[in-house]
């Protein structure tokens, strides 16, 4: 589900002293140099100046607005990034209206930075502003439709409204294999998310039948061994698991892993996460040895790379933990319940 990032906006050297200039042309510098959160601080004393001397709707306003907010981004500040942008975006609309094709990534910007902090309503206001744009002005076969069609039954299906989620991601499906064709990685994209879709609504057959088209597109575009066909893999391997066809779920979940190893590596969460999987397939089969070596294999992971806190590590310590009571072994039991418990209780 893409994302349209604006980016810093460049200053032009002047011959004369101006500290406004001075702070963004540091702030400027320490970002091409990666050093985020300085380039912040030099960017807030400019604006702190320009905010005393110019008007509310001064341009320079929305140019240093914007580049605090993808700075913000570029940390991972998703809610300060957020109030950057929402204070550039009216300055922004005054000077160049309502239905330019940059308004438009603006507010699917904005619109996705909203997904990411889960206010998925004001996501959806403001990707249906997005397209409204889009389809004035770039028209209803342009791929940035299609983009935006598929963020908004990204947030339906976040909403468990899956008709409306359908009807979107079938709209950005048609666009996508008409204008970039069925070989295109976008298409793929689209094929798993009606896969997820309709995996999530229960039918399985539908959902089978687009991972897999999925899947023959990421091995053909990307590569056997991309992370694309992974991910392929990981979703068709979910969906035999779902069905109880556990022999079918274990041989796409390992393919799945063997390309996570080669490519991320032994201490990447993804792989952690694949090892869970085949640890749970092997749990739900009742071969708890195998599932424990599985679980403990991602829970050394885990500890390593996200931290004992991580909800994602504490998730295998119960997974652990019921290893062990099916075991009847109540002690590594009790063990694996007392960590569990000790990191909740420490948050």
């Amino acid at each position: 589900m893409k994302k349209s990032m604006v980016s810093i906006v460049a200053y032009a050297v002047l011959a004369f002293a101006d500290p406004v200039l001075d702070y963004q042309l540091a702030g400027q510098d320490t970002y091409n140099q990666g050093n985020y959160e300085i380039a912040i601080e030099d960017y807030k004393r400019a604006l702190e100046i320009q905010v005393m001397t110019l008007s509310p709707m001064d341009p320079n306003l929305a140019r240093s607005y914007n580049n605090l907010a993808v700075l913000y981004e570029k940390i991972g500040d998703n809610i300060k990034a957020l109030e950057y942008h929402l204070k550039c975006l009216p300055i922004v609309e005054k000077m160049l209206g309502l239905e330019h094709p940059d308004i438009a990534k603006r507010y699917n910007n904005i619109g996705s930075l909203y997904r990411t902090t889960g206010d998925y309503p004001k996501a959806l206001e403001y990707f249906k502003k997005s397209v409204f744009v889009q389809e004035k002005v770039l028209g209803l076969q342009h791929p940035d439709t299609a983009n935006s069609y598929n963020d908004i039954g990204s947030i339906y299906y976040n909403l468990e409204n899956h008709l409306e989620a359908l009807k979107y991601f079938q709209k950005s499906l048609a666009i996508r294999e008409k204008v970039l064709g069925l070989q295109h990685p976008d298409t793929a994209s689209s094929y798993n998310n009606m896969g997820a879709l309709y995996h999530s609504m229960g039918d399985y057959s539908k959902a089978i039948e687009f991972y897999l088209k999925a899947l023959a597109v990421s091995e053909k575009a990307s590569g056997h061994d991309s992370l694309d066909t992974a991910h392929s893999y990981n979703n068709i391997g979910s969906l035999y698991d779902e069905m109880g066809n556990y022999p079918k779920a274990l041989e796409y979940f390992q393919k799945s892993l063997t390309i996570k190893e080669k490519v991320l590596g032994l201490n990447h969460p993804s792989t952690a996460t694949s090892y869970n999987n085949i640890g749970g397939l092997y749990y739900h089969t009742g071969d708890y040895p195998k599932a424990l070596e599985y679980f403990q294999k991602s829970l050394a992971i885990k500890e390593t790379v996200l931290g004992s806190g991580h909800p994602e590590t504490i998730n295998n310590y119960i997974n652990v933990r019921e290893v062990y009571k099916r075991m009847g072994n109540d002690d590594k039991a009790l063990e694996y319940h007392n960590k569990s418990i000790a990191v909740i209780v420490e948050q």
